[in-house]
């Protein structure tokens, strides 16, 4: 029961969070907008805080995550398949922000984006085929028998990893 009540509190908390973050980023975004319009140099400095605070969430996404499927070498239940569609999303985006000339704080958090995508994409298809193929590879053991008259000779056996 207590379980129950637990999850039922962690979800509606989640979701007033989510709302609340919602209405507060989608009020401050109108907000900076209605007072300091573009071509003003506060807002020119509020976009760039504001590329610098979405590239450190950035982070703080997806480096648990790749640490995570580092410890466990296995990506368990990430999909290797949004990991291709979205790192390559990831570069075109980028490639097409800085071609039409956009700011460092509109394509940084794209930028640690892929690159954490790409790191990511590399350790799961690692972990899924690479490690496997590795990870079969033969060792051998060399054991030291005793003889009946003192001498000892080694025996090579094979030991599957």
């Amino acid at each position: 029961m207590l379980q129950k009540r637990q999850k039922l509190l962690s979800y509606i908390a989640f979701i007033l969070l989510f709302v609340i973050w919602m209405c507060g980023g989608t009020t401050l975004v109108v907000y900076m907008n209605k007072l300091f319009p573009y071509p003003n140099p506060t807002s020119i400095k509020v976009d760039y805080v504001i590329g610098i605070i979405s590239a450190g969430s950035i982070i703080v996404v997806w480096v648990p995550q790749i640490w995570i499927t580092y410890k466990l070498k296995h990506p368990k239940s990430l999909s290797v398949a949004t990991l291709i569609l979205t790192a390559p999303g990831s570069a075109l985006s980028i490639y097409f922000m800085i071609s039409f000339g956009n700011s460092l704080e509109m394509w940084l958090p794209n930028a640690f984006s892929c690159f954490f995508q790409v790191i990511l994409l590399i350790m799961c298809i690692y972990y899924l085929y690479g490690h496997k193929c590795m990870s079969k590879k033969d060792d051998y053991l060399v054991v030291n028998q005793n003889e009946e008259d003192g001498s000892t000779r080694d025996i090579i056996r094979t030991v599957h990893l």
